[in-house]
């Protein structure tokens, strides 16, 4: 055990006095636990919507929830991290380990990504490539500060 799971309780037990009148307002006004149940009812029902998601088309794909039939999606997901991993280099001194890293990273889950639900393979898609925009902002302020730190005078 850690001392966090170990204070815990006591941290609950110190609490515990001065939550009791809030909930018992709570419990007043919403009509008791039936309010609690309800509310717990809605939360697992929105999830369970999310569900209706499979078996849906997107563009040329059939079904969100199978592999891209064609890979398109996973070898655009492999172009996208290798452009952003790329675009992350820029600036920084060469280091042989990101260098193998900005190579077979993206190869790799490339390969993982092929049999993967296609709508996993668009989500890592569409994020890598909205990332690339802002991983180059990033970059560019890189630069700019390693060459102010090149032009400065030395101290």
């Amino acid at each position: 055990m850690n001392s966090s799971s170990t204070s815990a309780p006591a941290a609950r037990a110190t609490i515990a006095p001065e939550a009791q009148p809030i909930v018992e307002r709570y419990v007043t006004a919403t009509g008791g636990r039936a309010a609690l149940d309800a509310e717990h009812s809605l939360r697992v029902k929105g999830r369970l919507n999310t569900i209706e998601l499979r078996g849906q088309s997107f563009l040329w794909l059939p079904d969100l929830s199978r592999p891209d039939p064609l890979f398109i999606i996973p070898i655009v997901m492999g172009l996208s991290m290798f452009g952003l991993s790329k675009m992350g280099q820029r600036g920084i001194p060469p280091n042989p380990q990101m260098k193998m890293m900005v190579y077979m990273m993206p190869v790799m889950m490339t390969v993982f990504f092929f049999n993967l639900a296609s709508g996993l393979n668009l989500y890592y898609a569409v994020s890598n490539l909205a990332s690339i925009p802002q991983q180059w902002l990033i970059s560019e302020e890189r630069m700019k500060l390693s060459a102010l730190r090149e032009g400065s005078p030395k101290k």
